[in-house]
């Protein structure tokens, strides 16, 4: 198959929803430009066209059970025959994927986490459990990256456990026409907000961020969904609820309303060995919408925004210490508005997926082309 020719790709998820932002509206909608691409996913919602991208649906699992059992195996079988390459998601699809690749369907393994070390913080899984769903999961890990024909991975630290000749890391920079154009109020105007859009768990340091809005006189403004009843009700009764302004889930168009109205953006995830090396896409999107970040104290974080002077660095299991960054940015908004040009001009140049979209499709021509891939380093 030579480079110029039109491959039949489907993406595979039964855990992700059917718009996630790395899977359709980046990496598919990249790849849609130059190839066939389909998107098959099992959430119940019927088919779709979006973008160029063909959204097929397995219908929604009763559980988690027969998602892993029957929908993942549904899922392959429909592709046998159909497809060219399968480039698929979730870590459970492992087994399913290499019964497709004995069928001889070419493989690529997208690991947006690190799985491993991401099991021993699962709240939801039983604590006795973690340690030996983490070795189990890196043995599969292991066995995929030897058996199939390309990974792609969302941060350079994932990379390194996987064979650097079939191995790419694809960051999750977005797309800065997302928030070029959105009417956000001038920056002087805005009210005095700021704000955490994501996952809401207590790895995530959700807990000492509501309790920091209790101790400035700006509004945190909330949006994600919270992983467990329980902790929802914890966040609820803290003090600094009171200045929360609870959003619930934010699409990507509110996504973008919400950063044009606030001050600044906080990413203070909690400093698990996971977090510690991650390349959360929530930063990224604050640079773009030129906003100054209050960001956890990571070595990692430190050296990537190394002379961009867009963020203040935080403890992020102290109030505290939160706290008195926002309050720094509120009481100097002049300060705060040259960090959010700065970060803006860092997201246009460094953090923009224009590149890893070049660089994507440039890994699928070497897939379709049968050569040995030569891919740059997957550095920062």
């Amino acid at each position: 198959m030579s480079p110029d020719e039109v491959m039949r790709i489907a993406h595979l998820t039964t855990v992700h929803h059917r718009h996630d932002t790395r899977i359709l509206l980046k990496e598919c909608r990249s790849l849609a430009k130059v190839h066939d691409v389909t998107l098959v996913v099992a959430d119940g919602l019927g088919p779709e066209i979006y973008d160029g991208v063909r959204i097929e649906d397995l219908g929604k699992p009763a559980g988690r059970r027969e998602r892993i059992l029957v929908k993942t195996l549904e899922g392959v079988r429909r592709l046998i025959g159909k497809f060219d390459l399968l480039h698929f998601h979730d870590s459970e699809l492992i087994p399913a994927a290499l019964w497709a690749k004995a069928r001889g369907i070419k493989v690529v393994y997208d690991v947006h986490e690190d799985l491993p070390r991401d099991l021993r913080i699962k709240e939801w899984i039983p604590s006795t459990l973690r340690l030996p769903l983490s070795w189990s999961a890196s043995a599969a890990e292991k066995i995929a990256g030897r058996a199939f024909d390309g990974v792609v991975t969302a941060t350079p630290t994932i990379a390194l456990r996987f064979p650097v000749s079939k191995t790419i890391c694809i960051r999750n920079f977005p797309d800065a026409a997302e928030f070029q154009n959105v009417a956000g109020k001038p920056y002087h105007m805005r009210p005095e907000k700021f704000a955490y859009i994501g996952t809401l768990s207590h790895a995530r340091g959700i807990v000492p961020l509501v309790e920091a809005a209790d101790f400035t006189r700006a509004t945190l403004v909330l949006g994600g969904k919270f992983n467990t009843p329980e902790l929802e009700s914890e966040v609820r009764k803290s003090r600094g609820w009171q200045s929360t302004e609870f959003i619930g889930f934010a699409d990507r168009k509110m996504v973008a309303d919400v950063l044009a109205e606030v001050r600044v953006g906080v990413c203070t995830l909690l400093p698990t060995q996971t977090h510690l090396d991650s390349y959360p896409v929530k930063l990224f999107e604050y640079l773009a919408a030129g906003l100054p970040v209050v960001l956890s104290d990571f070595p990692v974080w430190r050296s990537l925004l190394d002379g961009v002077d867009c963020a203040l660095f935080v403890d992020p299991s102290k109030p505290g210490s939160i706290a008195a960054a926002i309050n720094e940015l509120m009481d100097n908004p002049q300060k705060a508005e040259a960090m959010g040009r700065k970060g803006k001009e860092a997201a246009l140049s460094r953090f923009s997926w224009v590149s890893e979209e070049k660089r994507l499709i440039e890994f699928y021509d070497g897939l379709g082309s049968q050569t040995r891939l030569n891919l740059p380093p997957a550095t920062a």
